[in-house]
């Protein structure tokens, strides 16, 4: 229910763009707390401070296939600027076809995590 709300608060036009990012990070900080036993601080990041240094983007889907939604991924995994992306895609589903092999071919780096889902 709670992510369907979030949803729902994305195309809201009673609603700022603060007041939505407030409700997501506000169930995000749930969700940590949940997972941590709400102990746990987090340090300094380790990743490199440098503006011009590669952008590292991560789809989620169990939907790299012959889907809708493939076709909307492929244009946007294949047309990014390349040298300054990198692109990681986490594959929730143990299905393949001919466009599971398209995309895993764009992609950097493929993750196939439908064991985990």
């Amino acid at each position: 229910a709670v992510h369907n709300r979030l949803l729902a608060l994305n195309y809201s036009v009673a609603r700022t763009r603060e007041e939505v990012s407030a409700h997501h990070q506000a169930w995000g900080l749930q969700i940590q707390a949940a997972q941590s036993g709400g102990s746990r601080q987090r340090g300094p990041y380790s990743n490199g401070r440098d503006p011009a240094r590669r952008l590292r983007v991560g789809y989620v889907s169990p939907d790299f296939n012959a889907h809708s939604v493939s076709y909307f991924a492929e244009v946007i995994v294949r047309d990014r600027d390349a040298a300054a992306t990198h692109v990681t895609c986490y594959y929730a589903s143990r299905k393949e076809d001919s466009m599971t092999k398209r995309l895993r071919g764009l992609a950097d780096q493929w993750i196939d995590i439908s064991a985990k889902t």
